[in-house]
């Protein structure tokens, strides 16, 4: 967090510009171009004066209200703000902000007819870095224009736009999902054709901010002048997994937090059984209605945000999260470890679910793809999760449906976090396999010393070619035989599985491994599954999982995961495996050494102190030894 100080900060002088300003306002001759030129006149002249260093700062008006004021962040003092009120309902808002050790910075917002109209932000060397306009159209804001030091038009960000349509339609069968968030970018084609519709084929949602039909992505609380696209990306993560559904997309109402209960209403008219609220507040006044009118819905599943301000919401409350609502599931994002990921809440009585949400791939508002992390994806997953249970059972009701959520949760280790569970893999709805052997086969054992590991090797990336994997593991074995360590009998399979399944993730691993167990009860070893990629939050071409990393996920114990094109095979998979049984993470300082940090096919050497650490794995289960 970056500190703030006013020490430095000089005051203006700003009497004649602004007596300019006064005598050519808006109903005396000046036009709405004049005064934006003249504002822009006012913040250069005020960055020469800083320079300068004129410091006799006097109100330049009499019979108008002006105001001077501190600046305040989090409670310290950051700035000196200068307030006009002009006539016709016009002001100006004149802002002087100097960050500790940082230059000044000179921000100017224009506000005509009581509507935001101009930013200028202007730097130390009166260079204009950032310039914006509010276009509006029947009183309503319909764009942002991007304006250049000049004030010259640059590009467009859309606010209000008139809804298209689609180039394909969802089925009106489909399944009606509402999201209330800060509405979607509908000119997208994902978005557009997966909208639920009437049959003038007008979007059924709606922007309960402004009170139209349009509810287009924008959220506007900070500023105006730079407005937060949110709800696209919520959306999209959604859509992408919950398959046939009808999305009635809301904005919230911020203006009056009560409209919640028209717009739970206004969902509850279209048929809607599932409503995701990837938003909160710690405000719990902002509720009261949503929760009156949702527990008159018991046929409606809520499902609704923890949060991400890094805190137990148990202590700490975040609404509508903590409140107390049957027919509510709160949900949080988890971590790797199966652990609320950083800065995202928890709360063992108001929290129900982790779901893994870190690094979700989604559409952004500009539609390009891209990646976000938190509990509103935790939301979007376990909204698509619930759409998919009632796409196979569609007379289940609320109840019923939680339960079949619930019979798809694991209990996690760390039960701090949340109610009821972990649910690792959000996709996995049916209980038929998601993976299928293509074909397997059981290779020659190799000769074993005293010490005999067995291996299962899963092919999940079809890139992965038979014999290149064979004689890697060959390789491996002869490094691993200076310490009377053995590779036994080894098993190849191939296997067919669903995208998502074939890199490495957490909960996605959840998935592969127990079905592949429970496909061949009778293997026994270690895994090595050759994946397309890894969807880690740290990277790696390969990882391998033994007793010590697992504490919390003790489904990846002994395996080990290695992404197509790893370096140095044969010594990728000795060092993963070395990782294994020696039940440690480090890496030998030696370049020579199998466990230095950088791998090459050098890297061969293991001293007597490491193989008597890797023996230990067989003594810590005679299982494993595969004899």
């Amino acid at each position: 967090m970056i500190k703030i100080s006013v020490n430095r900060i000089r005051p203006l002088r700003l009497t004649a510009l602004f007596s300019v300003m006064l005598c050519m306002l808006p109903g005396v001759g000046l036009a709405a171009a004049q005064m934006e030129s003249e504002s822009l006149d006012l913040v250069t002249q005020a960055c020469q004066d800083h320079q300068q260093g004129n410091n006799n700062i006097q109100l330049p008006f009499r019979d108008i209200e002006s105001e001077i004021s501190p600046v305040r962040y989090n409670g310290n003092r950051v700035g000196q703000r200068y307030f006009y009120a002009l006539r016709n309902n016009n002001s100006v808002r004149f802002d002087v902000l100097q960050p500790a050790g940082q230059p000044v910075r000179f921000v100017l917002e224009l506000r005509m007819e009581d509507r935001p109209s101009l930013f200028i932000g202007m730097d130390q060397d009166c260079t204009v870095r950032e310039a914006r306009r509010i276009v509006y159209k029947n009183g309503r804001a319909i764009k942002l224009e991007l304006l250049d030091k000049n004030l010259n038009h640059l590009s467009d960000e859309l606010l209000n736009p008139e809804p298209v349509e689609p180039d394909s339609a969802v089925a009106d069968s489909a399944i009606a999902v509402a999201m209330v968030d800060s509405g979607v970018n509908y000119l997208l084609p994902e978005i557009n054709r997966k909208l639920a519709r009437d049959s003038n084929n007008q979007i059924l949602g709606y922007d309960f901010w402004e009170m139209d039909a349009r509810p287009f992505d924008v959220h506007s609380a900070g500023s105006p002048f730079f407005v937060q696209r949110h709800g696209t990306r919520t959306a999209s993560l959604m859509l992408r997994e919950g398959g046939e559904v009808r999305l009635v997309s809301y904005r919230y109402p911020r203006p009056d937090m009560q409209r919640m209960s028209q717009l739970i209403e206004h969902a509850d008219s279209l048929g809607v059984r599932i409503i995701g609220l990837p938003l909160g507040s710690n405000r719990k006044e902002d509720w009261v209605t949503f929760l009156e009118a949702a527990e008159d819905r018991p046929h409606i599943l809520f499902i609704a945000s923890a949060g991400n301000n890094g805190r137990d919401i148990d202590a700490e409350p975040v609404y509508p999260a903590s409140m107390d609502l049957e027919n509510m599931l709160v949900v949080t994002s988890a971590d790797d470890s199966v652990r609320p990921a950083e800065r995202t809440n928890w709360g063992k009585r108001s929290v129900d679910y982790l779901l893994p949400a870190e690094r979700q791939k989604v559409i952004r508002f500009s539609g390009e793809q891209g990646l976000a992390s938190g509990s509103s994806y935790a939301v979007s997953r376990m909204v698509a999760l619930a759409a998919n249970l009632l796409n196979i059972s569609p007379d289940m009701d609320t109840a019923q449906l939680q339960a079949a959520i619930k019979a798809r949760s694991i209990t996690p280790v760390e039960t701090r976090w949340v109610r009821i569970g972990y649910i690792p893999d959000p996709l996995k709805v049916e209980e038929a396999p998601d993976f299928d052997l293509v074909a397997s086969e059981m290779m020659k054992q190799y000769q074993s010393p005293q010490y005999s590991l067995s291996l299962n090797l899963v092919q999940l990336d079809s890139r992965w070619k038979k014999e290149l994997v064979l004689e890697a593991v060959e390789g491996a074995n002869k490094i691993l035989r200076q310490c009377q360590l053995s590779i036994g009998a080894v098993d190849f399979y191939m296997m067919s599985a669903r995208d998502y399944l074939q890199d490495l993730e957490t909960g996605s691993a959840h998935t592969i491994l127990q079905e592949f167990r429970t496909l061949f009860p009778e293997s026994r070893g270690i895994e090595i599954m050759f994946t397309r990629e890894s969807r880690m939050e740290i990277v790696f071409e390969a990882e391998a999982f033994g007793e010590g990393n697992t504490a919390t996920r003790p489904w990846l114990q002994d395996s080990v995961w290695i992404a197509y094109g790893a370096r140095d095979l044969p010594v990728t998979i000795a060092h993963e495996l070395f990782h294994v049984l020696s039940n440690t993470g480090g890496h030998a300082p030696s370049p020579q050494n199998l466990m230095s940090a950088e791998s090459s096919l050098e890297n061969t050497e293991l001293t007597p102190a490491q193989c008597s650490l890797a023996k230990s794995y067989f003594a810590r289960d005679d299982s494993n030894s595969g004899q």
